[in-house]
């Protein structure tokens, strides 16, 4: 078969899936609201159809800012059997923070709720497991992140980097009647976590901000008793009670350090260490007791790792290829053949592996990543700035946070600095 009508096998799973049992769930939202397998293919199907009609180039860049929906996901599917690439971004963000996006990557559509309504009117293109996507080794999606040189830098990932999710199974196995709860945005790479379960016929259990920054809604989602897997940065795992469990096998957590968490029940805790030039984790550590430093693990079958002589950790697989027009930062990333991820790691003698700090000041706010320079290139923009530096620091639990400092004219205070920046980063970071 020619590599150009190469379908990805967890789309044509995905699809297969929604053949299989059409009035299966495949999305429960909060309050309830159920989206079978049946209906997730009519919005996939739907939004094929569209794009396909508005006859874009195969390999365009669309743009998707919508809330976390089973929506989200079944346009990104959809974008990719019309032959185009996804470029997820959180409706939260600032317009000058997407419109940079937008046109950085030259896309010729940005999907929001508007363009959605006209999505769920078009016709259904219908999809067969032949579909064609495109090359296997063309950008499959973009991922932005923040950058440390003041602007956003986009992670490009291939159909063939984007299968490195099928790890997932070398450590947490996944059945068709798990319920999976999952409450990162869908604006970054963690929503491939849901891919194992959509193209396993499991269902998908969204959370939304509100339980995500409520513990007592959080709380409740876990004690109805229907979650058997679930992903949490560890800041959200630590504010639970999950004493007595009876439903829960699973619990994933990671990106950022993990410190001072166990298994409260009969569930199985992983600790995942990835980010988002990974795809998903690249190594894995299961939790049985309480560690102050709870080490990453070791290293999936489909990726290598070693340390640096300056113990930075440098890994090498299906990994992303570089940044989106940027191939200085590009060639600096894979220097000699390994991918240079910026963290410092130390092997214990057990052969698993600890994060111990960065090299640089990036760092991570409830599991997302922060380049602080792009704090302090925002704050540079503001008229009677003259200085500013923002660093990241640590409470002893391991969650981070960060400080600015600026120097300025009179009248200029961090309210006023704090309004401006709030105006062009995303609010994760400010």
């Amino acid at each position: 078969m020619e590599e150009s009508i190469i379908c990805p096998s967890f789309i044509r799973d995905i699809i297969g899936q929604c053949h299989k049992d059409p009035t299966a769930a495949a999305f429960v939202e909060a309050g309830g609201k159920r989206t079978s397998y049946g209906e997730f293919y009519d919005m996939i199907t739907r939004t094929s159809g569209f794009i396909r009609s508005r006859g874009f180039a195969r390999g365009s860049f669309i743009v998707i800012s919508l809330p976390n929906s089973p929506q989200y996901m079944a346009v990104e599917l959809g974008c990719w059997l019309a032959g185009c690439a996804i470029v997820p971004v959180s409706p939260l963000y600032p317009k000058a923070r997407i419109d940079y996006i937008s046109g950085h990557c030259e896309s010729p559509l940005l999907v929001d709720e508007a363009v959605l309504e006209q999505i769920m009117q078009a016709e259904p293109l219908e999809a067969s497991p032949g579909e064609i996507c495109g090359p296997l080794a063309d950008i499959a999606a973009l991922y932005y992140t923040s950058g440390s040189t003041g602007t956003p830098k986009g992670v490009m990932h291939t159909f063939n980097t984007l299968s490195h999710i099928d790890c997932f199974g070398e450590y947490a196995p996944v059945t068709r009647n798990d319920c999976f709860g999952y409450g990162a945005p869908f604006s970054f790479i963690a929503s491939m976590f849901t891919v194992p379960y959509l193209r396993a016929g499991a269902c998908v259990r969204l959370f939304s901000r509100e339980e995500m920054t409520d513990v007592r809604l959080l709380q409740k989602c876990f004690d109805e008793g229907t979650l058997t897997c679930a992903l949490l940065n560890p800041s959200a795992l630590s504010r639970l009670n999950l004493k007595g469990n009876r439903s829960l096998r699973l619990m994933l957590t990671g990106t950022e350090r993990v410190s001072c968490i166990e298994p409260e029940s009969d569930y199985r805790l992983f600790n995942l260490y990835g980010m988002t030039e990974t795809v998903g984790p690249v190594m894995f550590f299961e939790v049985t007791r309480s560690y102050r430093n709870t080490p990453i693990g070791k290293c999936v079958s489909d990726c290598q790792m070693k340390l640096a002589e300056d113990g930075e950790i440098c890994l090498r697989g299906l990994l992303t290829p570089g940044y989106y027009k940027d191939p200085e930062r590009s060639a600096a990333l894979w220097e000699g053949g390994w991918m240079h991820t910026g963290d410092i790691g130390r092997m214990l003698d057990d052969g698993n592996l600890e994060y111990v700090n960065r090299k640089d000041w990036m760092v991570k706010i409830n599991g997302q990543r922060v380049e602080t320079g792009e704090i302090s290139q925002v704050m540079l923009e503001m008229d009677g700035v003259s200085a500013a530096v923002a660093k990241g620091f640590s409470y002893p639990d391991g969650r981070q946070y960060i400080v600015a400092y600026y120097v300025a004219d009179e009248g200029i205070d961090s309210e006023g600095v704090r309004q401006f920046i709030s105006g062009k980063l995303a609010p994760y970071m400010n």
